[in-house]
């Protein structure tokens, strides 16, 4: 099924914010990726996220790169979530699922996937679809579908 896929070159936009960094300009303004910068030029770290980490800390397990497709723990969660545990597609395994880059940075990925290697393909989007991931799916895919 994939065998006409070439190996991909590196992200686009990811790459926008190594340029940044290598800029030696003081009086830049990095606008490549939706990151909050505090006052200082750092990126401030939630409460909520110190927490998560410190309980990731706490059970200190080992820690090995994730499979290029994500984890498979993750994937299959995502399924159940999206189309319910007994859905027939779930149970017969006809769901490809991978855990990519999040926010409409992921979705543009996954979506210009579609349009150059799978043209004639369907992206099927649920309401409401959040107005600029919507507009980046229509935009790249050339069927875009509700889901009712």
């Amino acid at each position: 099924m994939f065998q006409h896929v070439e190996p991909f070159g590196g992200d686009p936009i990811l790459s926008l914010n190594e340029d940044f960094q290598r800029d030696p300009r003081p009086n830049k303004i990095n606008l490549s990726i939706g990151i909050y910068f505090d006052d200082e030029g750092r990126i401030p770290v939630l409460d909520s996220v110190k927490r998560a980490e410190a309980k990731l800390l706490a059970a200190d397990g080992p820690k090995p790169y994730l499979p290029m497709e994500g984890a498979a723990n993750f994937r299959s969660a995502a399924q159940v979530l999206l189309f319910g545990a007994q859905h027939e597609a779930v149970a017969s395994g006809r769901i490809a699922t991978i855990q990519a880059v999040g926010s409409s940075g992921g979705l543009k990925v996954g979506a210009d996937f579609i349009k150059r290697w799978f043209p004639d393909s369907a992206l099927w989007l649920t309401p409401p679809s959040k107005a600029p991931a919507s507009r980046c799916i229509a935009i790249r895919t050339t069927t875009p579908r509700p889901v009712a």
